[in-house]
């Protein structure tokens, strides 16, 4: 690799935990940092606090494909996805590439080659590390910055004071994201939290009580509230908040 394209850092999802160990220890030792998961699920939740440049992707995977995956990561600047899969038809490739990924390769793959691939995208796309998300303790140590969430009053103040009042749900909703300082928080757990485990659809009941909650703050604050949609998890709350 040229010494002026700064190497990425990589993700692989794999469900063939054998090969993904494979990839991982190749990879490694030819000095890269990477880290790989099997399901789109842990992808989704590991990519939160570990931002990467490129995307290693098998197709076939529990959950949602590696195709869905891709089609996700289209949307966000800067992040590369390749393709290794043993799908090897015509359909699949161009299926695989319309979804987004920059390359298609075929299993089984030469490590040699796969390292190619990477070299050659990192240097068409002149890949730059991106500024991760903050820490936990980077969030505390924001204090002139942080939200503040109020138990006796039951509202949420921005960083200018400004507040607005929050329903029994809404303040249940925001405590548990303030428990987690910054971590993504599963659907399933805040669902059952608020509406009750045996309750139906809480998942989609979940979301009408965010979009609300999003809606009453920019209406109120003028502003958005920074609780970010964890694709295929859940939810968290990216600034800094305190508790009143």
């Amino acid at each position: 690799m040229t010494s002026d394209i700064k190497r990425p850092r990589l993700a692989i999802v794999e469900d063939d935990v054998d090969l993904l160990d494979s990839y991982l220890e190749y990879l490694r030792d030819e000095g890269y940092s990477a880290w790989g998961v099997s399901s789109a699920e842990a992808f989704y939740k590991k990519l939160f606090v570990a931002p990467v440049d490129v995307v290693i992707l098998d197709v076939g995977l529990p959950g949602d494909d590696g195709i869905s995956i891709a089609q996700h990561l289209s949307q966000t600047d800067g992040i590369v996805v390749i393709i290794v899969s043993a799908r090897d038809a015509t359909d699949d490739r161009v299926a695989g590439l319309r979804a987004g990924a920059d390359r298609y390769l075929l299993k089984p793959i030469d490590m040699a080659l796969l390292t190619a691939n990477i070299e050659a995208v990192s240097r068409q796309q002149h890949l730059v590390a991106k500024p991760s998300l903050p820490t936990s303790s980077q969030r505390n140590l924001a204090c002139d910055d942080a939200w503040q969430l109020s138990s006796l009053q039951r509202t949420l103040s921005n960083p200018l004071g400004n507040s607005f009042q929050l329903t029994a749900r809404e303040f249940i909703f925001m405590n548990l994201l303030y428990e987690t300082q910054g971590e993504p928080l599963s659907k399933r757990v805040i669902g059952d939290k608020i509406f009750g485990a045996r309750t139906l659809n809480t998942a989609e009941r979940l979301d009408v009580l965010v979009a609300r909650l999003r809606k009453k703050g920019q209406t109120v604050l003028g502003q958005s509230l920074p609780v970010m949609t964890v694709h295929n998890f859940g939810y968290a709350f990216t600034a800094s908040l305190k508790r009143a």
